[in-house]
């Protein structure tokens, strides 16, 4: 994703666990020298599942990929942690001249992996008119695609003997009146940032779904207080995906458990 007004070119990037390394840093490598020849900040992110805080074969090769290209890994602490293990396969890579401070991560109560957060100072942007390519599908279009279509010879297409030829005369007639009948035009998109459905009650679960999960990864808790956790969980992302599909209004989740008991 290009940020055009802030310079800035964000990257997100997936690595599974059993994918070829070699490969993997090959790919990304070309990645980086392309995006890199632009000239602007460049922050790439995401779970390369290379344990950053032990040494290893894969995390040395990674390292000297980023030092060839003068980048950095702002996230330093775990970004997963459980009750066996604290890892840090999470990245937030940006250029060196741009590293001001490192990442900070933050339990949101949605996933076994911490969220990374990184802030970066950049100028400010010259508003721009953001502008998008539209179709109109009104009655009067349809109506006129409609005429459009009853106006040709489909007939015409036994005139041709071989299949993928026949395929591609009906797609090129097809393609040119509808682009006949609904032309693109050039609209202005109204920005807006006003966002609904994050009420004062998410936030305050959140918050408790945030405290639950680092106690139950931090201590050793009972059967039933990890029971209480997990459902907690699930009532939280439940009711979550119903704010915003619009199908609730509010709600708010009370922990039923003393957090001094919680462990017991």
């Amino acid at each position: 994703m290009e940020l055009v007004d802030f310079k800035l070119y964000v990257g997100c990037i997936y690595r599974a666990p059993n994918g070829q390394f070699d490969i993997f840093l090959d790919k990304l490598e070309i990645m980086i020298q392309k995006l890199l020849s632009k000239n602007k900040i460049l922050i790439l992110c995401g779970g390369w599942n290379v344990d950053m805080l032990h040494e290893c074969s894969n995390q040395s090769d990674l390292l000297g990929l980023l030092q060839r290209h003068n980048l950095i890994n702002t996230i330093q602490s775990p970004t997963r942690i459980t009750n066996n293990s604290n890892t840090l396969l999470d990245l937030m890579i940006i250029n060196k001249i741009w590293h001001k401070s490192p990442a900070s991560v933050l339990e949101l109560g949605l996933s076994d992996h911490l969220a990374p957060i990184l802030s970066i100072t950049s100028s400010k942007p010259i508003h721009t008119l953001m502008k998008s390519w539209r179709r109109n599908f009104n009655k009067n279009n349809i109506n006129k695609f409609t005429k459009l279509l009853e106006q040709v010879r489909w007939q015409d297409v036994n005139l041709v003997s071989e299949a993928n030829a026949k395929f591609e005369w009906f797609i090129s007639k097809l393609t040119f009146l509808f682009n006949k009948a609904f032309p693109l035009r050039q609209v202005v998109i109204k920005e807006t940032h006003h966002v609904t459905w994050i009420t004062q009650g998410i936030k305050k679960s959140s918050k408790n779904v945030r405290l639950l999960n680092w106690l139950k990864k931090c201590m050793t808790i009972s059967r039933r207080s990890k029971q209480y956790s997990d459902n907690y969980n699930r009532i939280y992302k439940r009711v979550l995906k119903k704010l915003n599909e619009g199908k609730t209004k509010d709600f708010s989740l009370k922990p039923q458990i003393s957090l001094k008991s919680f462990g017991r």
